[in-house]
């Protein structure tokens, strides 16, 4: 908490940093103060494959992608623990373009 409460400061500003690695002798890196944002984005479908799961991941993709800036980079569907549910409805979330 110490070494937090002396980084911290107005953002624009700039901390000077005394870094020894092993052996080496220390040196200073000056770094730049700025808000740091932690995005962690977390979805998930509590249901099995219904009828209503295709729309419910386009809607859940769709919000991600607005949250991402327009486009994702990729994405993750963890469907381990699946009971499983509708074949046409499985079908239709493996089919589904996110671009």
């Amino acid at each position: 908490m110490e070494v937090i409460r002396k980084i911290r400061g107005q953002p624009g500003t700039t901390v000077r940093l005394t870094i020894q690695r092993g052996g080496q002798s220390p040196f200073e890196v000056p770094l730049m103060r700025q808000v740091i944002k932690v995005r962690s984005v977390k979805f998930s479908l509590k249901s099995e494959d219904g009828e209503e799961t295709p729309n419910e991941l386009r809607q859940a993709i769709s919000t991600l992608q607005r949250e991402a800036g327009g486009k994702l980079a990729g994405l993750v569907l963890d469907l381990r623990n699946d009971p499983g549910g509708l074949l046409a409805s499985a079908v239709d979330v493996l089919n589904f373009d996110i671009h």
